[in-house]
């Protein structure tokens, strides 16, 4: 499960009127204790954009693609983002519970998981609602991401490695694919027919769909909370 460390971690439309649906891009929104960045996955070079400005900590990221909105959550609330200079700015959420990963699906629905339950926002009317409990008493490490149509989260190990797996967004059913070989693997983020994560310990993988297993990319400038999830 999250903790604070030193270093808290797509589609064209025609009609003028309405906002380009944005999908995944290279480089892709990670966050920090307290700033917003870009990732590059196929360089080395980590661009921070801008504090956050929030006395909490920023727990995850997510890309709305219908829009390109970003949202993050904290302990403290939910916030958008902006991308330019990453303020927070907080949105009144009535009776949210804590949540420490988010990801919107290719509708532009967004879920959320605190512990081992699901959740579903609604960003408009600042409401949320929970769909289901995991058939796993695992609870999520840090982050969800919609890879190919499919629902995908790590989960806390109590110290050991992150397991990757799978989520039934209708009963709940969690299937266990294997450990993914690192702890803390905050954000997930689906790019370029691949599924990344990032982790505390300042890493970025790709994670293996069948097996589960991480593969280190490189090294990352900073230590992660969140990547943006879609």
């Amino acid at each position: 499960m999250k903790r604070i460390v030193p270093f808290v971690l797509l589609l064209a439309s025609c009609n003028p009127t309405t906002p380009a649906p944005e999908g995944p891009k290279d480089p892709f929104y990670a966050a920090s204790f307290s700033a917003l960045y870009q990732v590059g996955t196929s360089n080395a070079v980590d661009q921070k954009i801008g504090n956050f400005d929030l006395t909490s900590t920023l727990l995850d990221l997510a890309l709305n693609p219908k829009n390109g909105e970003l949202y993050g959550v904290s302990p403290s609330g939910f916030f958008s983002i902006d991308k330019t200079s990453g303020k927070a700015t907080g949105i009144t959420m009535t009776g949210l519970v804590e949540l420490n990963a988010l990801a919107f699906d290719a509708d532009g629905k967004l879920w959320g998981m605190g512990g081992n339950k699901l959740y579903l926002l609604d960003v408009a009317a600042k409401t949320y609602e929970k769909k289901l409990t995991l058939s796993t008493a695992k609870v999520a490490s840090g982050d969800l991401a919609f890879h190919n149509g499919t629902l995908f989260v790590t989960l806390d190990n109590g110290g050991a490695a992150d397991t990757l797996a799978t989520i039934n967004q209708e009963s709940g059913q969690t299937t266990e694919l294997g450990t993914t070989g690192f702890d803390e693997v905050f954000g997930l983020t689906s790019l370029n027919g691949k599924l990344y994560g990032v982790t505390s310990d300042n890493e970025l993988l790709t994670l293996n769909t069948t097996t589960g297993v991480g593969s280190k990319v490189r090294n990352l400038s900073f230590s992660s909370v969140g990547g943006q999830s879609l």
